[in-house]
């Protein structure tokens, strides 16, 4: 049984090795574990007030769980900039910075695993199949995924927004799915066209598996590495066009803690000198981007063999 991890050990140690000695892999570990911790904390960090909902408790007309922080305006009003009770300082509107970008990054979080973990599954199960089989099946997911691609990710987003006419958060979020899978199912699609020439899958064939038994148990499994790396970049590309849609005024109501949101709304008090209300939510916007895209860099260094000494 000791033998047995003693493998495992040796690559649990090589992969600290590897992220100890990339400060920038650090630097993007360092700065999603804190995003995530503030959305974790949220309610102990910026506590709603007392006639606010309770953020951790569900509601009758509260389904799915899309929503789960209060609304983000302070149950009190400032003049913008007003340092009393706001720590960031507050729009012309009486907006409490602070409080919409701690509730505002588990808006990003909430929004980013969903699209991310729905797009992932669909994209590895329709790549995968497409690359094994080749041939004619290959050829009629690609002209699909060829149609989408064509379309500006952001155009096509809110062109479904338009047909659906419904802004809410949860239709953002499918609209993301139905954006990103398909880049995302051309990647595995390449990784599963070259997999299925190996000589391991020749034998899988040759000892009678089934093709569902081959490209579960050997296709996808070998596709995991970029996996990994896509789905950890793809959450701060996410968030980037969460923001995006936000700013443009979609995703919930106005109420709706959202750094997008914020951008929004910080932009008008920039002419009256009070640069705060931008800056701010546009930083922590920069800084989950910033962070997954180092963090999945680096995976991707550590789980490519040729980057092993």
């Amino acid at each position: 049984m000791k033998a047995s991890l003693e493998p495992k050990f040796d690559e649990f140690k090589r992969t600290i090795y590897q992220i100890r000695k990339n400060p920038l892999t650090l630097l993007g570990l360092f700065l999603v574990l804190s995003l995530i911790s503030i959305a974790f904390f949220a309610p102990w960090l910026a506590p709603p007030s007392e006639n606010q909902r309770d953020p951790m408790k569900m509601e009758e007309h509260f389904q799915f769980n899309f929503d789960p922080q209060p609304p983000c305006y302070s149950s009190c009003t400032a003049d913008a900039g007003e340092k009393n009770g706001y720590i960031l300082g507050s729009t012309d509107r009486g907006y409490d910075i602070y409080y919409g970008i701690i509730w505002g990054s588990r808006t990003s979080l909430d929004v980013a695993v969903k699209v991310v973990f729905t797009g992932t599954f669909i994209a590895v199960a329709i790549g995968a199949v497409s690359g094994y089989y080749g041939g004619r099946v290959d050829d009629i997911v690609m002209r699909i995924t060829d149609v989408f691609i064509a379309i500006p990710g952001l155009v096509l987003a809110l062109a479904i927004i338009a047909v659906t006419e419904d802004a809410s958060i949860e239709m953002l979020m499918y609209a993301l799915i139905i954006v990103g899978w398909p880049g995302f199912t051309r990647i595995i699609r390449a990784e599963a066209l070259r997999i299925r020439k190996l000589p391991y899958i020749e034998a899988a064939k040759a000892s009678g598996a089934s093709d569902f038994r081959i490209i579960f148990k050997h296709v996808i499994p070998n596709c995991i590495t970029s996996v990994i790396v896509i789905a950890t970049m793809d959450m701060g590309g996410i968030v980037l066009s969460l923001a995006a849609l936000g700013f443009l005024g979609f995703g919930g109501g106005p109420d709706l803690a959202e750094w997008g949101k914020l951008v929004s709304f910080g932009q008008d008090d920039i002419l009256l000198g009070q640069w705060w209300g931008f800056f701010f939510p546009g930083l922590a916007i920069a800084l989950w981007a910033l962070g997954f895209y180092l963090l999945g860099d680096g995976i991707r260094d550590i789980l490519d063999p040729k980057q092993r000494n």
